[in-house]
């Protein structure tokens, strides 16, 4: 007598694929700097769920799952992209603002000291006007 095998259903695979792609995907979703690996496996579990759903009718939940987790996984990427974004703006508007900070105070510093060399330029040469004009009234 021979065993008999169960049939194959077309589509099967895509309800797991599917949930396992939307797992892994909003694990990598909650993780700092795989945004974009949260995206590529949601979007590929969308797919997977979408195609599961329509083929496979006994894991049509399991699909529809795997379909939900995917769009977990992209809107997961879509705040990590924007945390992302706005630290690094952030971080840059920061340094941005110190270096033009260290800037100004240097350019005050030299400026001060070109103030000085004038003045001292200035009293000089008003002494030595001074000197040359009572040498001249004296003289």
């Amino acid at each position: 007598m021979e065993e008999s095998q169960p049939a194959v259903v077309r589509g099967e695979g895509m309800a797991i694929a599917s949930l396992a792609t939307g797992l892994i995907g909003v694990l990598f979703g909650i993780v700092p700097f795989f945004f974009f690996m949260a995206w590529i496996l949601g979007v590929l579990a969308l797919v997977f769920g979408f195609v599961g759903r329509a083929r496979d009718r006994p894991r049509r939940k399991m699909a529809g799952l795997g379909a939900f987790l995917g769009a977990m996984s992209v809107a997961l990427g879509i705040i990590g992209a924007v945390l992302l974004v706005t630290v690094v703006a952030d971080t840059i508007v920061d340094t941005v603002s110190e270096v033009a900070d260290d800037l100004e105070a240097d350019l005050e510093g030299y400026f001060d000291e070109v103030e000085a060399d004038i003045g001292e330029a200035i009293d000089g040469a008003e002494r030595d006007l001074i000197d040359e004009v009572e040498r001249e009234l004296t003289g």
